[in-house]
């Protein structure tokens, strides 16, 4: 009788911690809430003029018990954001992230992003989105040019095409800010040659090309020139 007592008792310990561990693998399996925490991730622009400046402002709130350190955003081209508050947050205090890009080089669906990075762990970044419609004016595609190597004393040519929008943009006219490189219309008519001149020298270079055209906001667009002149390789022998 003292046994099965015995037995009984050992049996409901070992059932307690059986459920104590499950319930403690559960707490740990269950991720905690964030404890930076903004009022939204993403804002919608609508639709904009290709040109315009996007802009938003992302409110954020410390919902932890220790105090959090935020990192400068990160942005892509165009585009800017800053911590406007402190960057060590205590806790139940906050901020705001400013973030702004400008659509000069864009069109069409655009969604813009900047990565925010805390100290927060299991959570170190969080993406923040500007996001709309961009009207599209003038642009050049691709935005710049890239020759790659260039054999010395010989000519290469690339191209690049000119997209008008809904305004129907005028293409004027093209140039160069050098010696070394040559533009002219392409044969299709929407787009440019660009060719290294055989004198350019070793080495590399860049050049802009310049469009003029009859818009209000874009009368020039520029596109950078790049590669590296090589010396001719000498004839194999076998």
């Amino acid at each position: 009788m003292i046994w099965r007592r015995a037995c009984g008792v050992v049996g409901l310990l070992l059932m307690s911690a059986a459920s104590g561990t499950r319930s403690a693998a559960l707490d740990e399996a269950t991720p905690a809430p964030p404890a930076l925490v903004f009022d939204r991730l993403e804002h919608d622009a609508g639709v904009v003029r290709q040109g315009d400046v996007i802009a938003a402002e992302f409110a954020f709130e410390n919902r932890g018990v220790v105090p959090l350190t935020l990192s400068a955003p990160i942005t892509g081209c165009g585009c800017a954001a800053e911590i406007v508050g402190a960057a060590d947050v205590a806790p139940g205090d906050g901020g705001h992230i400013r973030f702004s890009c400008d659509t000069s080089q864009h069109h069409g669906a655009v969604r813009l992003t900047a990565t925010v990075h805390s100290s927060e762990i299991g959570r170190r970044a969080v993406v923040l989105a500007l996001r709309g419609e961009v009207a599209l004016d003038v642009v050049a595609e691709p935005a710049a040019v890239y020759l790659g190597q260039v054999t010395r004393k010989q000519r290469k040519t690339d191209a690049f095409n000119m997209r008008v929008g809904e305004t129907r943009t005028a293409i004027r006219g093209a140039g160069t800010d050098g010696r070394y490189i040559d533009v002219e219309r392409g044969s299709d008519g929407g787009g440019f040659d660009v060719t290294v001149r055989p004198e350019a020298p070793l080495g590399r270079f860049t050049q802009n090309v310049s469009i003029a055209t009859s818009s209000e906001r874009f009368s020039v667009v520029t596109v950078p020139v790049t590669g590296i002149v090589v010396e001719e390789l000498p004839a194999r022998r076998w």
